[in-house]
């Protein structure tokens, strides 16, 4: 008795171990100027099927189911102008098909150029 055989679900959980914080940053960077692009990108794991941003003071998340090609990162772009709507804290999260959601650092997000620089 005892030394049976593991079920493939308990197997696979063994070797999945933990899953990484996913990474999170911003293209070209998080010092965006006013009515310019940026793209948000979020890199988790090989087995992750969807990926979330969150922004702070948001109810709704974006989400992107991963593809099938580059499953460890998906984008999010912000096409339309930068204005001060856009500025703020964002963090990005992705879940695999056995673990809860994991959450990246947050990612701060400044648009930069919407007042005149100062003179003396």
């Amino acid at each position: 008795m005892g030394g049976g055989a593991q079920t493939p679900a308990l197997t696979a959980l063994l070797c999945l171990g933990t899953l990484p914080k996913p990474s999170f940053w911003a293209d070209p960077g998080p010092l965006v100027a006013v009515g310019s692009a940026v793209t948000l990108w979020c890199q988790g794991s090989l087995q992750a099927e969807v990926y979330r941003v969150y922004k702070e003071g948001s109810t709704l998340p974006w989400e992107v189911r991963a593809q099938q090609d580059s499953r460890h990162k998906a984008d999010f772009p912000i096409t339309m102008s930068m204005s001060s709507y856009h500025t703020g804290q964002y963090w990005c999260v992705y879940r695999t098909p056995l673990s809860p959601y994991q959450s990246s650092d947050p990612l701060t997000l400044v648009v930069t150029g919407m007042f005149p620089a100062p003179s003396l």
